[in-house]
This record gives structure tokens, sequence and C-alpha cells, in this order.
């Protein structure tokens, strides 16, 4: 396997335009201004931002990273929304090594743009071009652990966790280590998921990013869940997803190559008494012929990782089913009611991508 050193100015996605941070000052500029808004929102866990106090030191910092880029060791993208041209962003790859067909992945987001979903695409952009074009076959990511947000992109992104780095991190005041999660993906982890109708691996994706289209994911959820009466009501609550700090509600399908064969949602209630308790898993299904491959615990534990995302660290559940959610990790929690006056089961389970 060849690592290919020749970097392409510009990569695009669905939404973003990754292009390569060149040293001038226009980019330093924008730099400057994304990071000096940002700088409460990044100095936990981005401590070179205190480094970067004037559009002069972004400046020589362009130009020392573009003696790594020129040696083919370092590649560094702005990222930019494509319909705006708002820079919002970077995201690197680093020590890129011949010898070892490996990099690992670096980012951040200016405040005002997280929680949108812009950073997981960004990844996503960028671990395609690292596998599929530069010829790498490992690709890492590390992050603090007290930063949740990155690890659970990370995770969305389907990396595996593969340790506690103890000590690898100095905090943000510079007079002790912390720890850091590892996280990496191989070449054959990304082709298979790129490629589940050849390798018969399952995914589950929100309904929006179906590729049989949005119509046929409400179709399918409406049938497992729904009345006649009631589509327009399912339809109406599917294609108005929530947006961040709250990213509920959700709806989810699970694939099986581009075949449907499961879902579930999150909502912030599901019908029943305890509106002090959210958000809450919904409408988990999976096709009988598809059962007994842990596939329900797929969709659960997708949901917790949004739920996660969006800041929360429970999640609630109401069904007249016993044994299996215990077996799942949730807790049972008591009786509610449902606005018929019947009482119903409550199970909660705490969100943790990781299970740390």
């Amino acid at each position: 396997m060849k690592v290919n050193k020749q970097f392409k100015e510009q990569l695009r996605g669905p939404r973003l335009d990754l292009r390569r941070t060149r040293p001038t000052r226009k980019i330093a500029e924008e730099i400057f201004r994304a990071v000096d808004e940002s700088r409460e929102h990044l100095h936990p866990f981005c401590p070179w931002e205190k480094n970067d106090d004037s559009v002069e030191s972004v400046l020589d910092y362009l130009k020392n990273k573009e003696i790594k880029t020129l040696e083919g060791e370092r590649v560094e993208y702005g990222i930019f929304i494509r319909e705006s041209g708002e820079y919002i962003g970077n995201i690197q790859a680093f020590d890129i090594s011949s010898e070892k067909h490996s990099a690992e992945i670096g980012y951040w987001l200016k405040k005002s743009a997280t929680g949108k979903g812009f950073m997981r695409e960004a990844l996503c952009i960028l671990e395609k071009y690292c596998f599929l074009e530069l010829g790498l076959y490992r690709v890492q990511l590390g992050c603090d652990t007290r930063n949740r947000a990155s690890a659970a992109v990370i995770g969305a992104c389907g990396y595996r966790f593969e340790g506690r780095l103890r000590g690898d991190r100095c905090n943000e005041s510079g007079d002790s280590m912390g720890d850091s999660y590892l996280f990496a993906k191989t070449q054959p982890d990304y082709l298979k998921e790129m490629n589940p109708q050849r390798t018969g691996q399952y995914r589950v994706v929100r309904m929006q990013e179906h590729p049989g289209g949005l119509e046929e994911a409400i179709a399918y959820y409406h049938a497992k869940w729904g009345k006649k009466e009631n589509y327009a009501f399912f339809e109406d609550a599917i294609r108005h997803p929530g947006e961040m700090p709250l990213r509920i509600p959700q709806f989810f399908v699970l694939l099986k190559g581009e075949c449907i064969v499961g879902c579930c949602g999150l909502i912030m209630n599901d019908f029943v008494s305890r509106h002090d308790l959210y958000p809450w898993l919904c409408g988990l299904y999976v096709e009988e012929k598809e059962r007994g491959k842990a596939l329900g615990n797929m969709l659960m534990r997708y949901a917790e990782r949004e739920a996660e995302l969006a800041g929360f660290r429970e999640l609630f559940i109401t069904t007249d089913l016993c044994g299996y959610y215990e077996r799942n990790g949730w807790e049972f929690l008591g009786m509610a009611r449902e606005p018929s006056g019947a009482e119903t089961r409550i199970y909660k389970k705490v969100t943790s991508i990781m299970n740390l």
C-alpha cells in the first residue's frame, strides 16, 4: 500500500467544503476571529487557543504548518458552510506515516457552529479522503476524557474505543496532566461501513439519511406504530427533527444493505403522565426474521449516543414488555399513566457511549 502525499486543495460534502488552510492573511484573519469569539468554549480542551492571540500569530502558525504539509506529514483544512461561505473551524490529519500507513485527526469548531452535525460531516469527509485517496490503513483520534461531546461525535462516526491514555495531556492551566480517550478506525472497517450491501452489515441512520428516501422511512415507521387516520401526524413529526441544543425529536431506521429492517425514535414525551422525565426512546422495532442478532440493542445504543450528544445523561422508555429491557441495562422505575388512564411500565437507562 502506497501513501499518497499529494494533498487536494478542497474536499466536498453534502453541506460543507473543506479548503486547504494556506498561509494567507485572509484565512489567518478568519481563523483568529473564530478563535477569539470562542475562547471560553475552546479553552478547556484546546490549550493552543491562548497562542492564537493575534492575526500575526495565526499567520505564523500557518507558515510553520505549511512546512509540515510540504513534507507530507500534515494537512489541514478550513471548514466552510457551502451555502453561506461561512468559516466555522479546522480539521486536520497529522503525523501522517508512510511506514505505518496511519495518521491522527484533530479538529475544532467555533461555538456558534456546534450542535448542528457539522463536525460529524467534516470528519466523514476527511476520513474518506484518508482511506480512499491518501491510502492510509489506520486513522485514530484522541480527546480529553472530560470532552463528552467530542467523544460522542467520534463514537457516532463508527470509531472503536481502544483505551484510556493516562496523563496524556496538560490541563488548561498547564500545571497538571489529564487523561485521553483513544479511538481508531482501519481501512477494512471503513470499507465495511461503505459497502453494507456487499458485506451484509447492519447500520443505523437518521431517517433523513435513508438512501431510499424520507418518504419510505416515514411509511415504514408509521406501518409499525401508527393507524390509517394518523399518518399526517407521524409525517409532520418526522419531517421536523430537533436542532441543537436539544436535537430531539429524531427518528432512525436500521438498514441491512439499503433495506429497512427496524426503527426507533427519540422524543421528549411518549404520551405518559411522567412529564418530569425526558427524553424517551420510542418506536423500537426489529423485523421478526432479523431478531436474535442484538439489533434492538444496536438501535438503542445509537439512540443513546444521540441523547448524550444532546447533553442528556438519562434515557427513558415506556413498555409492557418485561425482561427484555432489563437484560439490556435498563432499570425499572415504576408505573406511569397513559392518556386512557391505563398503567404502563417505565424504565431508565444512564447513557454512556463507552460504558465508562
